[in-house]
């Protein structure tokens, strides 16, 4: 696909350097290209959470380097690469996919789990925009690492925005973190990273309409 050529693209122009032999940082188009061909040979990436502050769905440095070195691996190699996450916050070191990182874990602990979401909605503004962060680090890892299921996705929606009372919670402190959350979601059903139901995303376009309208009154 042409975006994630895209994607690869900007990834090797950011990556693609080298040192002389003075440890001069250099960049080339040799340099690029040679980067490009030891990209094209490897079979595993990986990345390693040190911190419990910061989780794979928690910041957009996972999606932009793990997921466009993986997205890189996989243009120039042709096959996708096995990606996996380390976690050694704990006494013993966890290995996991990348895929059952987020849904497995980090989706549900984050996302999904009903105290933090409490803990979110005390922060009124930020906590709303906290949220709308996350998912929108949900869909780059999905673009960049192909690692988020389609009931990730479900859930999401169920819990954020067909959930009534969410809903209006959003409208009330932060309703521009509810629209950036509905066009993730859509975006995902766009790219063909989530096969939602038609009545599902009906619903995403209803509610998004009214949301918007609602915007525009304010304005």
């Amino acid at each position: 696909m042409e975006a994630d050529t895209d994607i690869a693209s900007v990834y090797t122009m950011y990556m693609g350097f080298g040192y002389d032999g003075d440890m001069r940082g250099m960049s080339s188009n040799e340099l690029k290209d040679l980067f490009k061909a030891l990209l094209s040979r490897v079979d595993v990436t990986s990345q390693v959470q040190s911190s419990v502050d910061y989780s794979i769905i928690d910041i957009d440095d996972y999606y932009a380097y793990l997921g466009g070195l993986s997205k890189a691996v996989e243009v120039y190699s042709g096959r996708r690469p096995l990606v996996l996450y380390i976690d050694l916050t704990q006494d013993r070191p966890r290995m996991m996919s990348a895929r059952d990182a987020v849904g497995g874990f980090y989706v549900r602990t984050r996302l999904l789990n009903p105290k933090w979401i409490e803990g979110m909605k005390r922060h009124g503004y930020m906590g709303a925009q906290n949220i709308s962060k996350r998912v929108e680090y949900v869909l780059g890892i999905a673009v960049t690492m192909n690692a988020v299921d389609d009931w990730v996705w479900d859930r999401v929606t169920e819990t954020y925005v067909l959930n009534d009372d969410m809903r209006k919670w959003f409208i009330e402190v932060n309703p521009y973190a509810l629209e950036q959350i509905i066009k993730r979601l859509y975006e995902a059903y766009e790219r063909r990273l989530w096969r939602a139901s038609e009545g599902v995303i009906r619903k995403l376009r209803d509610i998004y309409t009214e949301l918007e309208n609602a915007l525009e009154g304010v304005g």
